[in-house]
């Protein structure tokens, strides 16, 4: 009974069975692991091909600073500024000067649509710069002194500027065309630095020095024989005809008389003396000087805008296969590529048009461009100012649906005023910004409309912002300086 009584307590108590808890996948990844995976998605980590050295900077502390160093080469960078205020310009005319001080041995390119290109004020950046970086004197004088030593500031700064190639356009095909023109000079330099061994025939191993050098002399045929009189009826056609027929066997035979190799063996590259170790080295120093390192396109909406409105699919589609091949040739070439976007401040609209006037804008619609886009700008909302500042009221003129597509990192650039009193004088009119007072009046006197006497001193600054940045997540950040 005892035995019994145990089996019947083991079976009526079984051991009781848990389910199988769900992994956490938080579980199977490290901290460390989930960072990195992290990092290298949103891009707050810098990519490892991308080179501190190869970044641009510009001077400013606050500029670099939301930069993380500068702008990096390989990528097209668009910088969007009111072109009426000029301290867009300046910005850029800073990073062209410094990008020639920094790189003595490679040249710039300017794409001037405009032809309002300041030479003069890039030659008082450079002037500038070398004055207030004694350090950059020490790269030129090597290259600028004509023996004397008493190479001057001015004259470096003229040295410099002969490296700077200015093309002037006037449309967007001429603007495709001097990209082109970039594209062959750059290839043109890739190709000359591969060094051509010279070519050696097995059966000249055996020989003395002298006779290969007499066997490799080229041999000169003699010139073609001329005609010189002109033959003046029809029947003497087939006459003329057999005379060339008999004229070309007989140069083909004196070539293979004379030379016992081939006429095809001939090559350029084995009349070439042979080049010593150092050779290939050379040829790479002396084909990295002129080399294209910066293109500033001044700027593309001025020639694409008005195709716009004549013919926008067209346009659109021209527009876009230019973009991809300007990003692909930054890309291959390690460029520094900067694109002008100029801006216009933002105006709201409260007109709206009547039934009438929308079927006037569909007859006098353009050929080719969506009906949507001419009948509805009138009554759709314009685009809000892509800037964190309330105050900052500018939009990018040129494409602002298909531009940041091809843009590596897109900057915005204002002019404000620096203080609060200065503030109070530019916004107390709606119509009086510091665009109206202009660069140049930038700390001066200007009078106010109507003659009501004259302005205080008005004394403004440059605000940087980052709109987009594809690698370095560098959204959002901005940077001031004083004029």
């Amino acid at each position: 009974m005892a035995s019994s009584s145990t089996t019947t307590t083991t079976i009526s108590n079984p051991p009781t069975i848990r389910r199988a808890e769900p992994l956490i996948a938080s579980n199977l990844v490290g901290d460390a692991e989930v960072e990195s995976l992290f990092d290298g998605v949103v891009g707050l980590n810098e990519r490892k091909e991308k080179k501190e050295d190869g970044k641009l900077g510009t001077g400013i502390a606050s500029v670099d600073k939301a930069l993380r160093g500068g702008i990096e080469s390989g990528g097209v960078v668009g910088i969007g500024f009111e072109v009426a205020g000029g301290v867009g310009g300046e910005f850029c005319l800073t990073l062209l000067a410094n990008s020639l001080l920094l790189n003595p041995t490679t040249s710039a390119a300017v794409i001037d649509t405009t032809g309002n290109f300041n030479i003069l004020r890039l030659y008082t950046q450079i002037v500038h710069r070398l004055q207030s970086d004694p350090t950059l004197l020490a790269v030129f004088p090597a290259r600028t002194d004509d023996g004397d030593g008493n190479a001057t500031v001015e004259d470096l700064a003229a040295k410099v500027l002969e490296r700077v190639n200015i093309m002037r356009v006037f449309d967007l095909v001429g603007v495709m065309e001097a990209v082109g023109e970039i594209r062959e000079g750059l290839e043109g330099v890739k190709t000359r630095t591969t060094a051509v061994p010279p070519v050696e025939h097995e059966r000249d191993k055996d020989k003395a020095p002298d006779e290969v050098t007499e066997k490799l002399d080229p041999v000169v045929p003699p010139p073609r024989p001329r005609k010189t009189v002109i033959a003046d009826s029809e029947d003497e056609d087939e006459d003329m005809l057999f005379e060339e027929e008999e004229n070309s066997p007989v140069e083909n035979e004196f070539v293979d008389m004379n030379s016992s190799t081939p006429a095809t063996s001939a090559q350029p590259t084995e009349t070439e003396p042979a080049q010593s170790s150092d050779a290939p080295h050379r040829q790479d120093t002396q084909t990295n000087e002129g080399k294209i390192s910066f293109i500033l396109i001044d700027n593309l909406a001025h020639v694409i805008n008005p195709l716009l409105k004549k013919d926008y699919i067209h346009t659109r589609a021209q527009s876009s296969t230019f973009l991809l091949t300007l990003s692909n040739l930054s890309k291959q070439y390690n460029l520094h590529t900067i694109l002008v976007n100029p801006c216009h401040p933002f105006r709201p609209s409260s007109h709206r048009p009547n039934a009438h006037q929308q079927h006037q804008q569909q007859q006098q619609q353009p050929p080719g461009r969506p009906p949507t886009t001419t009948t509805t700008t009138s009554t759709q909302p314009q685009p809000t100012p892509p800037s964190i500042f309330p105050s900052t009221n500018l939009i990018p003129s040129l494409l602002p649906d298909l531009l940041p597509q091809y843009l590596d990192l897109h900057l915005l650039i204002s002019h404000v005023p620096r203080g609060r009193n200065d503030a109070k004088v530019v916004y107390a009119d709606d119509g009086f910004t510091m665009s109206s007072l202009g660069f140049g009046s930038v700390g001066g006197v200007r009078g106010r409309r109507g003659g009501k006497g004259t302005t205080p001193l008005v004394v403004g600054g440059g605000v940087l912002e980052v709109l987009a940045d594809r690698w370095e997540g560098r959204m959002g950040g901005w940077g001031s300086w004083e004029l």
